[in-house]
């Protein structure tokens, strides 16, 4: 009974740690605006964020509540993955876990988007610019 309590209230943690938003602040100091920031989508579809700068973000079973992560522009290091059994192009491959570890310059007030394509067999992975976004929320 005591294992479940202390589950229960860390998971409450870290839910708390959370903004309503689903953003996670990946950045010292102060709330910034977004065009300060960086925002990198936690997931698209297969690929997902699995950690940023050394500091993972494991799932379970591929469930993250943080839906974006906040972060000052510049270098940064971001590891991509992909679980096993991701659909592609509606065709089932099984690909174990696969990830990808690169290291990204971000721009104030980009959304970044993590990709993931088969081809010729082959596992691609990156994140995509996709520029100045419209967001309805701060």
């Amino acid at each position: 009974m005591r294992w479940f309590l202390v589950v229960v209230f860390g998971f409450l943690g870290a839910c708390a740690g959370v903004e309503q938003n689903m953003s996670a602040k990946m950045y010292p100091g102060a709330e910034r605006g977004q065009d300060e920031l960086a925002i990198v989508l936690a997931s698209n579809g297969p690929a997902m964020i699995g950690g940023i700068n050394s500091r993972r973000y494991d799932r379970v079973h591929g469930v993250n509540p943080v839906q974006d992560y906040r972060l000052l522009p510049g270098k940064h290091v971001v590891q991509l993955i992909v679980y096993e059994d991701a659909v592609f192009d509606k065709a089932d491959f099984s690909v174990g876990r696969a990830q990808s570890l690169q290291q990204v310059t971000l721009v104030a007030g980009h959304t970044y988007l993590p990709k993931a394509e088969m081809s010729d067999g082959r596992l691609n992975l990156w994140l995509e610019d996709m520029g100045r976004l419209s967001r309805n929320h701060d």
